[in-house]
């Protein structure tokens, strides 16, 4: 986890575009995800934090170069957690079937609805997008906190 901070969610695309967030935030931003729609269900919230735990430099951009796989590392790494999983009454091979839909879960959606993954990363993406035209933030704060707030007015 501590490397995920210096791993961009864009890979090398973030030297030409304005997706800035990393990895850990992303990670995070589903984990808020998860504990809003399933509060109950910590081993859904552990699958959320370390869904991109294998993660490369550069994310998806140097998979399949000699056989990369970030879910196969990140399978592998969340196996190293055993002991501590453990601890909190859970083990690997459960939260691996978690994220990876063997098992359901909140982080999963069903046939073609869209995954918790996928809508912060949506979500965040177009939240940057808009702060960097109207200016409002250059940080890369969570997009759950930057979502538009409801104006009074005749139109509201």
């Amino acid at each position: 986890m501590r490397r995920l901070p210096f791993v961009s969610h864009a890979g090398a695309a973030s030297i030409t575009t304005t997706q800035t967030y990393s990895r850990l935030e992303h990670s995070l931003g589903v984990l808020a995800l998860v504990a809003h729609f399933a509060p109950e269900d910590h081993e859904a919230r552990a699958a959320a934090l370390l869904h991109d735990i294998g993660h490369l430099p550069f994310s998806h951009t140097l998979e399949g170069i000699a056989g990369l796989d970030h879910h196969t590392i990140g399978h592998a790494r969340i196996r190293e957690l055993e002991p501590v999983l453990e601890r909190h009454d859970t083990s690997a091979d459960r939260i691996i079937a978690l994220g990876s839909g063997e098992q359901p879960s909140p982080l999963r959606a069903s046939s073609g609805a869209m995954k918790i993954d996928h809508l912060d990363s949506f979500v965040r993406s177009g939240m940057r997008r808009t702060s960097c035209r109207s200016r409002c933030s250059e940080t890369s704060s969570p997009a759950h906190s930057r979502l538009p707030r409801r104006r009074s007015g005749p139109w509201s």
